[in-house]
């Protein structure tokens, strides 16, 4: 790895997280998002003004990349350069098993479980973007907060907030939202929630439900057939609600480990170490 500058990206539908390393100094940067499957507005601008050197090694994780079109629309970003392009599941494998095997969930936007043999992806579930099924992840669970708060299933406080944050009423809301369907200030409500958890018993309720719901569609599948119970996650959604996704799957006799946030130090540690 010694020579050339090396360029990690990490790249969600709401944000792309960047590593640089050259002259070993390294830079982070963050980036818009990016996700094939959708269209893109800002990241390849953004991308042009880093005038990446031709000789950079490039290592691009991204959501949306598993098919060969969608592979291609990522190479085409970078079309001076060669590139490894892999999954945004196998990035987050790789920054907390390394080399060894496990079950791999991604909670953030969307929501992902998987087991890796220490290589590569098998026995994949979910992920299939936000008109399928993201289950698991924060722009469902918005979805699902917003629906019981429109239906008045929260306490006073509670629905202030949320009202707060939207600066609609429930009244007002389907309207104003309709008019701008904003996916990503669903998806950010979920920032809020965690601090109202201890003070409103059906917000947790339906928060706790949301989380078994991931863990038994996509979760226990894998532990039976891989007989392995600790679960390793990734991402904000994980991060925020990690206690409650601990109690969760104690509940269904899972062991979740402490959350990685942001996987692309560990992914550059992965790729320092490489041979």
């Amino acid at each position: 790895m010694k020579g050339s500058s090396i360029y990690i990206f990490d790249a969600g539908s709401t944000k792309t997280d960047l590593l640089i390393v050259s002259n070993d100094l390294t830079s982070s940067y963050q980036l818009s998002g990016y996700n094939p499957n959708r269209n893109d507005n800002k990241f390849s601008k953004e991308l042009k003004e880093l005038s990446i050197p031709k000789d950079a090694k490039i290592f691009f994780y991204g959501s949306g990349v598993g098919d060969s079109i969608n592979r291609q629309k990522v190479q085409n970003l970078f079309p001076l350069h060669n590139i490894n392009i892999e999954s945004d599941l196998l990035g987050a494998a790789r920054s907390t098993l390394f080399n060894q095997n496990g079950i791999i969930c991604i909670l953030g936007t969307g929501g992902v479980a998987a087991f890796y043999d220490g290589h590569k992806i098998i026995n994949k579930k979910g992920g299939y973007g936000y008109l399928i099924d993201d289950i698991g992840g924060g722009l469902e669970l918005g979805k699902t907060i917003v629906s019981n708060w429109l239906n008045h299933n929260y306490n006073e406080d509670t629905n202030k907030q949320i009202q707060a944050y939207f600066n609609w009423s429930s009244e007002n809301f389907t309207s104003e939202f309709y008019k701008n369907k904003d996916l990503h200030l669903l998806s950010n409500l979920c920032q809020i929630i965690p601090n109202l958890l201890k003070n409103d018993s059906n917000l947790k309720q339906i928060v706790k439900d949301y989380f078994k719901l991931f863990l038994n569609r996509h979760v226990l599948p894998i532990t039976k057939e891989h007989k392995e119970h600790t679960i390793h996650i990734v991402g904000s959604i994980a991060h925020f609600f990690y206690p409650i996704i601990k109690e969760s799957a104690q509940e269904m006799n899972l062991i979740i480990n402490v959350p990685l946030k942001q996987p692309i130090q560990n992914l550059l540690k992965f790729h320092l170490l490489e041979k």
